[in-house]
């Protein structure tokens, strides 16, 4: 009777640990960031778009920053949307500035991994601008779904069997 226990224990603590990880829970220490890529410039009458970077970690952020000329702090805006590359209209991040406040921050980004690239709108008043994109390297992607639905049949099959065994004793 105390093996039944011991493995319905371990088959929930599974189960629990698959839902975490549905739900967007990161299991990371946000101690150790990483320098992926560095995107700097000055404000234009055109939209741009980044070169496509790699992101391999689950935890990720954007520090972002910008300066304006000052007599034209009324018009400043900055605005960035960071998209994964071949699925248009799926927006990861968005930063957005208007009126040169706030003038810096940080994005952070959960349980995305893959390649992206950046939309900056930033009009000619931005006499600069930087974006850093750090990834957390104690971050781990989120568990595959298959092992989700996998740890969540069992556990519904071991409540199942458990549940019949006390009532036929």
């Amino acid at each position: 009777m105390r093996a039944p226990a011991v493995l319905l224990f371990v088959v929930l603590i599974l189960g629990l640990v698959s839902t975490a990880s549905i739900c967007g829970f990161v299991w990371a220490s946000p101690e150790s960031w990483s320098e992926v890529v560095r995107f700097t410039g000055a404000g234009s009458l055109q939209t741009r778009t980044t070169p496509d970077f790699t992101v391999g970690h689950a935890n990720w952020r954007i520090i972002w920053n910008y300066t304006y000329a000052s007599e034209n702090a009324s018009v400043a805006g900055f605005v960035v949307s960071t998209y994964p590359r071949g699925q248009s209209g799926d927006m990861v991040s968005f930063i957005f500035s208007i009126g040169g406040s706030p003038t810096s921050g940080i994005e952070y980004v959960s349980n995305q991994t893959g390649t992206f690239f950046m939309e900056i709108v930033a009009p000619a008043q931005v006499t600069s601008y930087s974006l850093i994109v750090e990834q957390d390297l104690d971050s781990i992607p989120e568990f595959p779904s298959p092992l989700v639905a996998l740890s969540l049949v069992l556990v519904a099959a071991l409540l199942a069997v458990t549940v019949r065994r006390k009532r036929t004793t």
